[in-house]
Order: C-alpha cells, then sequence, then structure tokens
C-alpha cells in the first residue's frame, strides 16, 4: 500500500467522528450483539452514540434492518445519516433496490417516526431521484378537480397533479408515503424537489449525490476515490528510497541515538514541570487515536478500492489485520 500524510477531516456530530478500530476486532467479536450491549444499559439513547458509525452498520446489516429499527430510531441524525451514505450506494451508482428497504421500516415500528427521522436526514438529490426515476408530475394554471389520468393524486387540491409508477404497487405506496411526508413537512421543499428533474438530469442529480455522500463518508474515515487509489497504488521503488533516503542510510548507532535524545527529552520535560503524568497520558491517547484513524482510513480504503461491501465483517476484520501488519 502506498502511504499518505493525508488526513480525513473531522466535523460534525462527534458520534459519527470515532474511529472504526477505536475497539480492537476480534474474530470473536459479534458486531449484532452491540444491539444488546446498548439496550442492556440505563440510558441506550447515550450509549449508542459511544459507538462509531460504521461499526452500527455493520451490526445494523448483521441483524437485519428491519429487526434494528429500535436502534435505528435511537441513533443520532449524524450516526443514521452516514449509515444511508454506506447502505444506499454501489460504488458510484445509487442503488435505488436499498431505499425501498428504508422506506418500509414503518411497518416495523408500527408508527412514522423512523420514517420522519429519515426524511430528516436523507439527502434531498436522493428524493429529486426518486421523482426523476418514478413519477410524472403535471401542472395546472387553473385546479381542476378530475384527475387527468388514472392513478394521479393531488396534494394541492387540483393545481399540481402526480403519478407515482415503481412496478411495484408496494414501491408505489413507500414513495407516494414519502412524498406526502415531505408535502406535510415542507410544502416549499415538495415543490422546489418536483422542478428539479425539470432542469437537470438523472445524471446530473446522481452526481451531485455522490458528492455529498463522499462528503458524509469523510466524516467518518472514509477517503476520497482518488485518496483511495493512491493509498492502494504500490510506491515506487525510486520514491521510496527518495524519501527514505536519511533513514535507510543511517547506521544503527546513528538511530539509537536519537532514540535516547527523545527519551532524554522526555525526562527534562517531566523534570522540569512543562510535562506531568497525566500531559503524558493524553499525549499517549492522543497518538493512539491518529494510530486509529490511520487504520480506518486504510481499511476503508482497501475496501473502497476493491468493491467490497462495507459491512461484511469478516472481510473487514482480515482486511484489518493486512493493514496491521503493513504499518
Amino acid at each position: 500500500m502506498n502511504s499518505s500524510k493525508k488526513k480525513v477531516e473531522k466535523k460534525g456530530d462527534k458520534s459519527s467522528a470515532v474511529s472504526l478500530f477505536s475497539f480492537k476486532p476480534t474474530s470473536e467479536f459479534k458486531p449484532s450483539s452491540i444491539y444488546h450491549l446498548i439496550f442492556n444499559t440505563k440510558e441506550p439513547e447515550l450509549a449508542v452514540r459511544q459507538f462509531p458509525s460504521q461499526l452500527l452498520y455493520i451490526a445494523v446489516k448483521e441483524r437485519g434492518l428491519v429487526d434494528s429499527t429500535e436502534l435505528i430510531e435511537i441513533m443520532s441524525d449524524a450516526q443514521l445519516k452516514a449509515l444511508l451514505a454506506m447502505d444506499l450506494w454501489e460504488k458510484e451508482r445509487f442503488n435505488v433496490s436499498k431505499i425501498w428497504q428504508w422506506l418500509s421500516l414503518p411497518e416495523a415500528s408500527g408508527d412514522l417516526k423512523i420514517l420522519q427521522k429519515i426524511l430528516r436526514v436523507l439527502d434531498l438529490k436522493i428524493i429529486s431521484l426518486l421523482i426523476a426515476k418514478y413519477t410524472e408530475v403535471l401542472y395546472y394554471d387553473e385546479p381542476t378537480d378530475a384527475p387527468p389520468a388514472e392513478g394521479f393524486i393531488t396534494p394541492d387540491k387540483g393545481r399540481t397533479w402526480i403519478r407515482v409508477n415503481t412496478s411495484s404497487a408496494e414501491n408505489d405506496f413507500y414513495l407516494s408515503r414519502l412524498l406526502a411526508l415531505l408535502h406535510e413537512t415542507s410544502s416549499n421543499v415538495y415543490y422546489q424537489l418536483l422542478m428539479v428533474p425539470q432542469v437537470a438530469t438523472f445524471s446530473m442529480i446522481e452526481e451531485e449525490a455522490l458528492k455529498e455522500r463522499n462528503r458524509v463518508l469523510s466524516e467518518i474515515g472514509f477517503p476520497d476515490e482518488e485518496l483511495s487509489k493512491e493509498l492502494n497504488t504500490p510506491l515506487p521503488l525510486e520514491r521510496f528510497l527518495r524519501e527514505n533516503k536519511e533513514f535507510l542510510t543511517a547506521s544503527q548507532k546513528e538511530i539509537d541515538l536519537l532514540n535516547l535524545k527523545k527519551k532524554d527529552a522526555t525526562l527534562e520535560a517531566f523534570k522540569g514541570g512543562s510535562a506531568t503524568p497525566l500531559s503524558l497520558l493524553r499525549e499517549m491517547v492522543r497518538n493512539l487515536e491518529d494510530i486509529y484513524e490511520e487504520q480506518t482510513l486504510l481499511v476503508n480504503a482497501a475496501l473502497l478500492y476493491t468493491g467490497e461491501e462495507l459491512w461484511d465483517y469478516k472481510n473487514i476484520l482480515k482486511t484489518f489485520k493486512s493493514v496491521t501488519g503493513l504499518i
């Protein structure tokens, strides 16, 4: 693997920025057990925020989306947003088959609360893609009571008529319900999204949605496509020798002397009062988190580069062991 000093900038909800490998992955660990760990605490809403979004995604996929509604409902908005970014795409393409599973969750939870939460964090460009692909919209200057054809419904007493056709009665219902909830939540946004497919092609909308998806993933330790490729491209020998010339030409005596100077500097700082046991411990923790972030970045780069499933824990563990061996 190619080495890189590029860092993933951490933004947004702190819970979604926790590195995937801030826990110690083992073959005995079962991600699906996270569900019970969280709900066996006194405050599950606080407990869930201690887990990386990527690990929650693995747990949800292993347990099953329908059986994970309680967990999804107590996640932070940032965590759920990250889950959707990981699940709704296949490489650089929007995987529309996945969205129906999410839109069907009210049937499992028994109310619309979970759909309201999904709508709150779902990238609006995804809804624009669904509108572009599965709806027909007609506008009238004067409202009309009669639908223009079978299957058309109106949210505004006959001025706008919309027909959903996904070739599945079940999916028609899910999308119609989502659009109705959107209209109820914000009619302005609803009408704006209906207009998007008239000024942008499906590919253009998908491209912009992909940028947003990559931005969300960058906050939880995923590199962009360029960095992913760089990290998985063998470093040319000439460049390696050039960048590591000082280390490669150093004698063992010089290396030992450098390590001794570092130890002496730490000891002097401790004696002089500029360093305390607590400050040294904090520095160790910061260094450890840097290692976790680097491991997460490298593993995710490998997963993206090879097109592997982001929730396949066995493969993630295998990749983690390989990366750990390299660094």
